[in-house]
């Protein structure tokens, strides 16, 4: 028996296959994904209250698949994370009723989910850069 020594193919050069392999980008995507539009759906018709781990929200929902793959997914389709795209949404919807109630700033944060009025009022401030209070104000002199 002699001893005959393996044959090495070659697809292209290391750097080639580690790209390959390697991609930074996700491929784009050019229609949006159904399970991403509904949990959107889902934060619009709440006001972007979403009140459960987006695990439990992806079961409810009968997406079937995790919340860290919705979360990546809906960042992919809308160029915002899901928490960040919630709290956006909580944020327009305190706007809307300082400008067309007069129900008390501690209750509107309250409705909204946040825990205290401070940081409500910081969050709020860093969106619109003003105070609920004085956005309220504005909107009632204009």
């Amino acid at each position: 028996m002699v001893y005959q020594s393996p044959e090495v193919v070659t697809h292209g050069n290391l750097d080639h296959v580690l790209r390959s392999f390697l991609r930074k980008d996700p491929a784009p995507c050019t229609e949006k994904d159904r399970r991403a539009v509904k949990l959107r759906g889902f934060i619009d018709r709440n006001d972007g209250q979403i009140g459960w781990s987006l695990d439990t929200l992806c079961r409810t929902l009968g997406l079937g698949i995790s919340g860290a793959h919705a979360g990546r997914l809906f960042k992919r389709q809308f160029g915002i994370g899901v928490r960040e795209y919630a709290a956006g949404r909580r944020l327009m919807k305190a706007a809307h009723l300082l400008r067309t109630t007069n129900t008390c700033i501690k209750i509107i944060s309250a409705n909204l989910g946040y825990r205290t009025t401070a940081d409500f009022s910081r969050r709020f401030r860093q969106e619109f850069h003003s105070t609920p209070t004085n956005y309220r104000s504005r909107q009632f002199s204009a």
